[in-house]
């Protein structure tokens, strides 16, 4: 594409040919200055045309040649879809498919009554229900895998050691490279471990009810992680036995 300058902006603007300006076009000018193309009228000669635009609130119609250079601004470049939301859609559809199934055969067969409820249940699954299970797990699996491959700068993920989790947050990325920063997390006060005999001394009954904050931790401790395409997700320790997962979820385990 043709460009040409315009004072108090330092690169050269794309640029058309005033015979092609369309109505709604963005007209730009010097010093970022902006317009809409209203109208764009050509000469019985072909060799210039009226040009009307929207500035600031007023019209205003300029008379130039067809072939001057004009710079307009260019549509942002639409964002190809995510992986993750193309597999998301395949699930959804497959899932109505046998929700569909699951309605005709079962509640809306003529037959259906509460003694014929569960042969005709099993009549379905039967011819349905492990197709339906092998590829939802499958697309489920390539699901999570590219919603992890996708996770961005300022995302929270979660730390997962052993059976401690600790909260942090994506504070740069490459393809193949993630580093995290640990975040500051605050238990609930109102959280109280219940315990009862058993295990090494005691048991604590309720260490999945506890219920954490969040907040940037500046001087958290850094840790880089690399991708796993055998894994399908990022991963850290020498051994890669370091999980990291969507979503900020610390946990102490009181029970180890």
């Amino acid at each position: 594409m043709k460009t040409i300058k315009l004072q108090g902006i330092s690169a050269p603007q794309p640029a058309i040919e005033a015979k092609d300006l369309k109505p709604g076009m963005t007209r730009l000018y010097n010093f970022g200055e902006t317009g809409e193309i209203v109208s764009v009228t050509p000469s019985k000669t072909g060799k210039t045309v009226t040009v009307t635009d929207l500035e600031n609130g007023k019209e205003y119609t300029y008379r130039m040649r067809a072939e001057t250079l004009v710079a307009v601004a260019q549509d942002e470049p639409k964002a190809e879809p995510k992986k993750s939301e193309a597999i998301k859609a395949e699930i959804d559809a497959i899932n109505a498919q046998y929700d569909e199934a699951i309605q005709r055969m079962v509640y809306q067969n003529p037959e259906h009554t509460a003694e014929s409820h569960d042969a005709l249940w099993k009549e379905f699954w039967n011819q349905y229900g492990y197709e339906w299970m092998n590829r939802i797990k499958y697309l489920e699996s390539d699901f999570n895998r590219e919603l992890n491959r996708e996770l961005k700068v300022g995302d929270g993920v979660t730390m997962h050691l052993w059976s401690d989790a600790h909260a942090c947050t994506i504070i740069a990325r490459t393809d193949k490279t993630l580093t995290i920063q640990r975040d500051k997390a605050t238990l609930d006060p109102s959280f109280k471990p219940e315990w009862v005999p058993g295990g090494f001394a005691a048991h604590c009954t309720n260490s999945e009810e506890q219920r954490w904050s969040y907040e940037r931790d500046p001087d958290g401790e850094i840790i880089r992680c690399r991708w796993s395409e055998k894994n399908g997700c990022w991963q850290s320790g020498s051994d890669g036995s370091i999980r990291i997962s969507r979503g900020r979820h610390e946990h102490y385990d009181h029970n180890f």
